[in-house]
C-alpha cells in the first residue's frame, strides 16, 4: 500500500510538550476529555502564528493574568476557528483561574500561561484530528494497519539513526512501533479517532520523534518508548540477555533484563501466557520455551505502564498492562488472586529483593495484609482485575508484587 506522506506532514507538537495525562494543559481530565470531544466536532484549524500573536496581546507588559472583558474584547479579530478555542475556555473558567493565590483585585483574572499552553495544545489536537482523516480517509476511525503506517512514518522520517540502522534493527524498531499501539489499544481492528485523540499515543509519538536524535542515552526508555533512546536501549537489553545468541530468550535468561529486578513469578507468568517458540536443542537434547524480540518487547511494554502510570488514573493504557500483568501472576487461571497467592508472589520479590541486596528482610505477611487492605476487594479472600481498577492503585499494588526496586521504593516511603 502505498503511503500518502503529504498527510500527515503537519502532525507535530511544535512547541507543545510531552506530560502524561493528569498534566495536561494544567486541566482536570473531565475538562480534557470534554476538549477532545470539541476538537473531534472542528473542522477548522487555527495555526501556530496566530496563537503567537495573541499571545503577545494578552502578555503584553509582562502581565500574567487576564480579566475576561479584556480577553472577550480580543476575540473579534480572531479567526473562526480560534474564537471556538476560546468559547470553550470561557465555559470554564475555573479550570483557567484555579492555582492562582488571588487577591480580592485579581479575583477571577484568567491565566495567560495557562490559557497560552490549552491554545497550543488545542492547536495540536485539531491538527491530529485532521491529518488522521486524511490518512484514514474517514472521519470517525482508522484501521490499525493504517495507524502503523502513520505511527511510522510519523516518527521515522525524524530519526536519522534509522538512515544507517541495519535490517534487524529497522525491523526491530518496528516491534518498538506496533508494541506502543498495542499497548494503548490492544488488538482492535479499528480505532476510532477519538479514542486515539483522547490517548497520549501521538503525542508520545511526536515528542520521541523531537528527542531522538539526541546523543544522550541516559534518558529514562519507560517516558519515551518511540524514542532512539529508548530503542537502544531495550535492544541492548535484549542483546545482553541472549547469552545463547540464538536470538530468543529462555526464563533463566529473562530473569536477567534491567539487573534481575523481576518477581520470577512474573517472568514464568509471561512465558506461560504467551505463544512462546523453542529453543534448539541442548547436549541432552531438551528443548526450552522461548520468547522472541516481539514477545520481550510486549511485556517490557506493560512493566513499563505499571511503573510510571499516574495514581488515580485508569486509561487505556493502563487497563491493558494490568490485565496483562495480573494474567501473569494468575498461576491457577483462575480469573482471581487468593490471600495465598499474593503470599507466594510477594514472599518470591522479597526474597529477589534480598538476593539483590536491596533490602534485609520484610514479613510477606503483614505486606500481603497490606495488599489486601489496598484492594479492598469485594471478597475478602481474593482479588480480581477489576478490585485492582476499583481500587484506582493497580499500578503501585502490581508493582510492588513484581518490581524489587518499587518494592523497596514502597518499604522505604517514609523514610523519604
Amino acid at each position: 500500500m502505498d503511503v500518502d506522506r503529504r498527510s500527515c506532514s503537519d502532525l507535530d507538537c511544535g512547541r507543545f510538550e510531552f506530560f502524561p495525562l493528569k498534566t495536561k494543559f494544567g486541566c482536570s481530565t473531565f475538562v480534557y476529555e470534554t476538549a477532545v470531544l470539541d476538537v473531534a466536532r472542528n473542522d477548522e484549524i487555527f495555526s501556530g502564528q496566530e496563537i503567537m500573536e495573541f499571545e503577545r496581546k494578552i502578555k503584553k507588559d509582562g502581565q500574567k493574568y487576564i480579566s475576561l472583558a479584556d480577553l472577550v474584547s480580543l476575540l473579534p479579530a480572531a479567526s473562526k476557528a480560534l474564537r471556538r478555542a476560546f468559547k470553550f475556555i470561557v465555559s470554564h473558567p475555573y479550570e483557567f483561574t484555579r492555582g492562582i493565590n488571588f487577591t480580592n483585585e485579581d479575583r477571577g483574572l484568567f491565566s495567560c500561561e495557562r490559557i497560552c499552553s490549552f491554545l497550543y495544545w488545542y492547536q495540536m489536537k485539531c491538527t491530529q484530528r485532521t491529518s488522521l482523516i486524511n490518512f484514514a480517509a474517514d472521519v470517525d476511525e482508522i484501521n490499525i494497519e493504517r495507524l502503523y503506517e502513520l505511527a511510522d512514518q510519523l516518527i521515522t522520517d525524524k530519526m536519522a539513526f534509522l538512515s544507517s540502522a541495519s535490517n534487524i534493527e529497522k525491523k526491530c524498531y518496528d516491534v518498538i512501533i506496533k508494541a506502543g499501539i498495542m499497548t494503548y489499544f490492544g488488538s482492535r481492528d479499528n480505532i476510532r479517532i477519538v479514542d486515539l485523540l483522547l490517548s497520549n499515543l501521538l503525542d508520545e509519538a511526536c515528542f520521541a520523534a523531537d528527542v531522538s536524535n539526541a546523543d544522550d542515552l541516559n534518558v529514562n526508555p519507560l517516558m519515551n518508548w518511540f524514542s532512539y533512546q529508548s530503542f537502544s536501549k531495550i535492544l541492548k537489553e535484549y542483546r545482553f540477555c541472549d547469552i545463547s545468541r540464538q536470538g530468543l530468550l529462555r526464563v533463566s535468561d529473562t530473569s536477567r533484563m534491567f539487573g534481575g529486578i523481576f518477581n520470577p513469578v512474573f517472568i514464568r507468568g509471561v512465558f506461560r501466557t504467551s505463544s512462546t517458540y523453542e529453543t534448539e536443542p541442548d547436549s541432552k537434547g531438551a528443548k526450552q520455551k522461548a520468547l522472541d524480540f516481539h514477545l520481550f518487547v510486549t511485556a517490557l511494554r506493560a512493566v513499563r505502564y505499571i511503573s510510571s502510570v499516574f495514581p488515580n488514573e485508569v486509561s487505556i493504557t493502563e487497563k491493558t498492562s494490568v490485565r496483562y500483568v495480573f494474567n501473569c501472576l494468575d498461576e491457577d487461571v483462575a480469573g482471581y488472586l487468593t490471600r495465598q497467592n499474593v503470599l507466594h508472589i510477594v514472599y518470591n520479590n522479597i526474597e529477589n529483593a534480598k538476593t539483590l541486596n536491596f533490602i534485609d528482610d520484610v514479613d510477606e505477611e503483614s505486606l500481603t495484609d497490606e495488599i489486601f487492605d489496598m484492594v479492598n476487594p469485594e471478597l475478602e479472600d481474593r482479588i480480581t482485575v477489576n478490585d485492582l481498577f476499583r481500587s484506582r492503585q493497580a499500578n503501585l499494588i502490581l508493582g510492588i508484587m513484581i518490581d524489587a526496586r518499587q518494592f523497596v521504593d514502597y518499604e522505604n516511603r517514609e523514610a523519604t
